[in-house]
């Protein structure tokens, strides 16, 4: 549904419309987001995308904690940054590991069934 939320708040170049005309109808979508609108959208509802956004801000994932664990990564120069790093398959973790899984975001909100209109 995010993506689908994209689409539609977010201004498209090469549209006969001038980016204005494209702005007024994405700041009313944002809006009723932010409203949490029990509303139809998109296949679902304003309320229910407000939710999914929170649960995902509120994910431990985006905390100042979690950030300090990330280890900074010094500035490469412009001739390292062509440099490409390559990885054999098996070093790269199974999506089944522990490692992986422990590194995923709580489980998201179940899908909600669409409004009746």
């Amino acid at each position: 549904h995010l993506d689908e939320l994209y689409k539609i708040i977010n201004p498209e170049r090469g549209n006969e419309q001038s980016l204005t005309e494209q702005l007024k109808p994405a700041s009313e979508h944002l809006q009723q987001v932010l409203d949490g609108r029990d509303k139809a959208v998109v296949g679902t509802t304003y309320k229910h995308l407000n939710d999914l956004i929170s649960k995902i801000k509120n994910c431990p994932f985006f905390t100042e904690k979690r950030a300090r664990e990330v280890e900074e990564v010094p500035e490469s120069t412009e001739a390292e940054a062509e440099d490409f790093v390559h990885i054999k398959s098996e070093d790269v973790p199974h999506a089944d590991s522990d490692e992986v899984q422990s590194s995923l975001p709580p489980e998201v909100l179940p899908e909600q069934p669409e409004p009746e209109q």
